[in-house]
């Protein structure tokens, strides 16, 4: 079974980022494609306060999440020590850790 197959449940993961936008971390699917989708969701007073999808985001292939979390770490390590050298060498050990901690099958979400 391929980690396309196990995309069974939606997964959904979303955090307040101020009081009026909230950033919502999904996968989907686009033209075939599974992607991963971290958007800026806004509140929309003017519609009772519904939550809208805003243009604020980014949209990456599947196969890219790992480089995405190897690109976060080292933007994380640096906030920890900004006098620190980075490079842009894989930290396997960096990278296994942040995916252990990842739900094992990643859904995509209906939209």
């Amino acid at each position: 079974m391929t980690q396309n197959d196990e995309m069974e449940k939606p997964f959904r993961y979303e955090f307040q980022k101020n009081s009026r936008e909230k950033v919502v971390i999904s996968f989907s699917e686009y033209k075939g494609y599974k992607v991963l989708d971290i958007r800026v969701y806004f509140l929309d007073l003017a519609d009772r306060a519904a939550w809208k999808r805003g243009r604020k985001g980014i949209t990456i292939s599947i196969d890219h999440v790992e480089e995405l979390l190897e690109g976060l770490s080292k933007a994380h390590a640096y906030l920890k020590n900004p006098q620190q050298e980075l490079n842009n060498e894989s930290s396997l050990e960096e990278i296994d850790e942040i995916l252990d901690d990842l739900p094992g099958d990643l859904p995509l979400e209906e939209g």
